[in-house]
């Protein structure tokens, strides 16, 4: 292997011997270069010759800078920046939601709103805060909200022995996802268990019912 490490060694150190310059650093020999011969041809006649990217002379006599001192950004007054903030949040909340409960292709029940996603997402989220419904979790990048809704509880809720006993019925909180979908024209929201099932048609009926009134107010 020490046999090995020695011719190696001599190649490469010894790369500049072998290939004279061919590797050295050329980067600024334009410093150092002069001005070649003119071109002639065979019979010693001068060749014309025109620059592709010809360099304009000077009209007059530059001199550098002695010194450079960065330019101030102008200010802006603070009642311009008030009026304009105050247009941009006017014309963000003026957008027309026109809430309306339709049907999908399926049959069922979902509220269509007329009105980009980022201005449908942001009002959404501000009237679900004020409703009965506890907004527990949401995923702005899946357009998903995350819902605890309670309900009065029946018989059927309560276990074997609780009946047995007489036991009266609890509200029950079921959690749900309220997903908003994009569409060509705004966006739609439907009631889902999950990311793959449907809730069932009367408590997505009653979710969307008052969420589109509460739009519309």
């Amino acid at each position: 292997m020490r046999w090995l490490v020695i011719p190696l060694f001599v190649l490469t150190s010894g790369c500049s011997g072998l290939f004279g310059d061919t590797f050295r650093d050329r980067s600024e020999g334009y410093l150092a270069a002069s001005e070649g011969k003119p071109l002639v041809d065979e019979k010693g006649r001068l060749v014309p010759v025109q620059d592709a990217y010809p360099i304009p002379a000077l009209t007059q006599a530059v001199t550098s800078p002695s010194a450079f001192r960065l330019p101030m950004p102008e200010r802006l007054v603070a009642g311009q920046a008030a009026e304009n903030q105050v247009a941009t949040l006017s014309q963000y909340q003026s957008e027309e939601l026109n809430p309306r409960l339709s049907m999908d292709g399926s049959g069922s029940e979902i509220l269509l709103l007329d009105s980009g996603f980022a201005n449908a997402w942001a009002i959404v989220t501000e009237t679900l805060s004020t409703m009965d419904y506890k907004l527990t979790d949401l995923n702005r990048s899946i357009g998903a909200y995350y819902l605890d809704i309670e309900r009065p509880g029946t018989k059927e809720d309560l276990g074997w022995w609780s009946r047995l006993w007489g036991a009266k019925p609890e509200p029950v909180i079921t959690s749900y996802l309220l997903k908003m979908n994009r569409t060509g024209t705004g966006v739609y929201l439907s009631l889902q268990t999950d990311v793959d099932a449907l809730a069932d048609k009367a408590i997505a009926h009653q979710v969307l019912s008052d969420l589109a009134d509460q739009l519309a107010q």
